[in-house]
């Protein structure tokens, strides 16, 4: 009996130490499913793409999502200035790298994932150039392509537009960079155009390239002959803009030449379209005194020459009235003179001869008694006149 027991008690023992174990056993191998479930897991990819409208930030329709094998006609799209969104599963990932045709083009940190980038929202413009494209992209869960990579999700798409022969540069507006409103008058600039920015509403300026059509995937600048300036993106701006925001420039006085080519593709690439060049001169003169100066200038010129005529008028009979007169003073005094010195001179001679006379006789009185009484005749003696 007691052998008995023992053994059920060693069975029930050892039951359940076996259900003990086969429960440690079974959460073990759970916990490992668990984890190998973990791993296993998707990771996070890129769904599909969408074709963005750059100007409204919105999905252009029939092309979210973009159709493999698509064509993109530009001249038909509401516009041309296009970017291309990634769609990830899930909606927010650690960050997504494109790669068009072959090459990185770029990569994001936050959503909206753009091809060509957004700032909050807010698609940047990208015009792709005619031909077919490759497009793919992958999702990391870090940032800046780091961590675990999913799978390339690729399209391919085409990209067509009849008109990229005919884009041109059409006119050039000057810009008030204070209100970012083109300038009365210079809307556009015409060729040999001057510019007084004295009269300008301001001297923060800018200039705008127009083309046509209006979106043209960049504009180079090139400014009396110096480096060439390049923007991708509309508006146009020869100092460039932040979204429509124009930067500052004040031109130098003197004259310059601004030459504008469209391209098809950004950074000068693909297609070059027609340019303009333009020749204008900037002076800084006072805009009230300009026109003023212009109407004065004869009246005071005629007034100068009034007051010099009359002076002149005056100074002339005034001389010559004065001249004679003055000519015949002095011709009186000297004759008066002469002719008070010359009585003088004259009458000095009689007084000098008057004054010798008794001297003469004194002298020889004794002789001529003398020879009166010798020689009884007459002696006449010189008479010397003494002055």
């Amino acid at each position: 009996m007691e052998l008995h027991q023992r053994s059920r008690g060693n069975l029930f023992g050892s039951i359940r130490q076996r259900f003990l174990m086969l429960t440690v056993l079974v959460l073990m191998v759970g916990v490992g499913l668990l984890f190998t479930s973990v791993d296993a897991a998707p990771q996070a990819a890129v769904t599909s793409f969408t074709l963005i409208n750059a100007e409204n930030n919105q999905p252009i329709s029939g092309y979210n999502p973009i159709p493999a094998g698509a064509t993109l006609n530009l001249a038909t799209l509401p516009t041309r200035r296009l970017n291309i969104r990634a769609n990830t599963n899930p909606a927010t990932v650690g960050s997504v790298r494109f790669t068009l045709n072959g090459a990185v083009f770029s990569t994001e940190n936050v959503a909206p994932y753009a091809l060509a980038g957004s700032d909050n929202g807010n698609y940047l413009d990208w015009i792709p150039a005619n031909g077919a494209h490759t497009l793919s992209a992958r999702t990391y869960s870090g940032g800046n392509a780091t961590g675990n990579a999913s799978n390339p999700t690729a399209l391919s798409f085409s990209v067509t537009d009849p008109s990229n022969a005919a884009i041109s540069v059409t006119s050039l507006t000057l810009i008030n960079a204070d209100t970012d409103q083109p300038i009365a008058g210079f809307n556009p600039i015409i060729n040999n155009a001057t510019i007084n920015v004295a009269s300008l509403p301001t001297r923060r300026l800018n200039i705008r390239a127009n083309t046509n059509p209006a979106t043209v995937g960049s504009v180079a600048f090139t400014f009396d002959s110096q480096a060439t300036i390049l923007e991708n993106m509309a508006p146009y701006a020869f100092k460039s803009d932040a979204g429509g925001n124009y930067a500052v420039w004040t031109p130098s006085l003197g004259e310059h030449t601004l030459r504008s080519r469209p391209y098809s593709n950004a950074n000068a690439g693909g297609a070059a379209g027609t340019a303009l060049s333009i020749v204008f001169t900037v002076i800084d003169g006072d805009p009230v005194a300009t026109p003023t100066s212009t109407n004065t200038a004869p009246t005071q010129t005629s007034i100068a020459q009034t007051q010099i005529a009359q002076t002149q008028t005056a100074i002339v009979p005034t001389s010559t009235n004065t001249a004679p007169t003055q000519t015949s003073i002095a011709q009186t005094q000297i004759a008066q003179t002469q002719t008070a010195i010359v009585p003088t001179q004259t009458a000095i001679v009689p007084t000098s001869t008057l004054t010798a006379t008794p001297i003469a006789p004194t002298i020889p009185a004794t002789a001529t008694a003398t020879q009166t009484n010798n020689n009884s005749r007459t002696i006449y003696l010189p008479v010397v006149l003494r002055q």
